[in-house]
């Protein structure tokens, strides 16, 4: 009477592997609540060792207070914790985050891996927006009756990256608790990608023993996606030095145009802010003024003489030292990619030729 009963469909469950990621990233989010998110940084002529406002999960810390007198001047609002009414719940939503993730691994469910990944990149997107929705605000309601006016002018900073204003260059990136929250975005949108990939294979009915090349494709097709999302997330942090520019960079020691690329200079910080010099000296002093430790610099490049639109690492370069060089700052200190060409130069100019570490001896 019967023949057998037919099978029902069953929604396979996710792999170990799956879930072991998903449990890992959602208890790395209790990191959020010790470590600052968000890092807000400026630099001035008056402040060479700069300013820093860090943003917790739920408060701000740093140097808040310096920066309320600074910006009152141009009339800029007063910044405190009662500026932001997310302080008061974004600590409850990490805590959702977490609880999902790790409802996901209890209960073994595709459609929870989705809702968690679906929210996890919406409220990333959503702490953006409402990120330069206040910096917006923040920069252009100022008070009319504040002591520096310019016509035309905002103050709004940077939501990632870097932005003059006005006499301050304003550094605006990620702290650590934000890059977590960041990778534990990247590896959901991962687990979600891992799992597409292996529905697409089940639909076309690939059998189990397919080619180790084929096993090797599906694998890989996520593994890009990631890297994908990964580049996305991390490149704005780009430690790159820039090309020198003649007639537009200035000296952040003593601003005076770039006007001769020979003698120039590079300073690249671990975090990717760019200083520029028109003279070697002027670079070496402004890190002994400011504080800067060279070993944690990301680069420190002068001009190679010979090639004054080459950049070369001044760990690396041939100085020489001669009074008849006659550069901008009366440095008098030029550098050289090879020891040939620092050699003839110093025939032609009866100078010395010095290392590095020479060279921040003499300033």
């Amino acid at each position: 009477m019967g023949g057998k009963p037919k099978n029902k469909q069953t929604m396979k469950p996710l792999s170990n592997l799956l879930r072991a990621i998903v449990a890992i990233a959602s208890l790395s989010l209790i990191a959020t609540y010790f470590l600052p998110l968000w890092s807000i940084q400026l630099w001035a002529p008056q402040y060479p060792e700069g300013l820093e406002m860090t943003i917790w999960i739920d408060h701000l810390d740093g140097g808040v207070e310096t920066i309320n007198m600074l910006n009152h001047y141009i009339g800029m609002k007063s910044i405190s914790d009662e500026m932001f009414p997310e302080f008061l719940f974004i600590k409850y939503i990490m805590a959702g985050y977490i609880l999902l993730g790790l409802l996901v691994v209890i209960f073994n469910k595709k459609s929870l891996i989705f809702t968690w990944a679906t929210s996890l990149v919406l409220g990333s997107v959503l702490l953006l927006v409402d990120m330069y929705r206040w910096g917006y605000d923040y920069g252009h309601n100022l008070d009319p009756t504040a002591a520096i006016k310019v016509p035309g002018l905002s103050y709004q900073p940077p939501l990632i990256g870097y932005k003059e204003l006005l006499n301050f260059g304003a550094y605006s990136m990620a702290d650590t608790g934000g890059w977590i929250f960041g990778a534990v975005v990247a590896l959901s949108v991962f687990c979600v990608l891992v799992i597409f990939n292996k529905k697409k294979k089940d639909k076309v009915g690939i059998s189990e023993k397919v080619s180790s090349g084929a096993n090797l494709t599906a694998v890989f097709n996520p593994v890009v996606a990631l890297l994908f999302v990964a580049v996305f997330l991390f490149t704005s942090c780009n430690k790159d030095p820039r090309p020198l520019v003649r007639g537009k960079d200035t000296c952040t020691f003593c601003k005076m145009g770039i006007s001769d690329l020979k003698f120039a200079a590079e300073l690249v910080t671990d975090k990717g802010k760019v200083y520029t010099f028109d003279d070697v000296s002027c670079m070496v002093r402004f890190m002994e003024q400011s504080g800067l430790d060279e070993e944690k610099c990301a680069h420190v490049l002068i001009s190679d003489y010979s090639k004054p639109d080459v950049l070369i690492n001044a760990k690396d370069a041939y100085f020489l030292e001669s009074g008849s060089l006659r550069s901008p700052m009366a440095g008098n200190v030029v550098g050289f990619a090879n020891q040939q060409e620092a050699g003839k130069k110093k025939q032609e100019l009866e100078g010395e030729v010095v290392a590095w570490e020479k060279v921040k001896s003499i300033f």
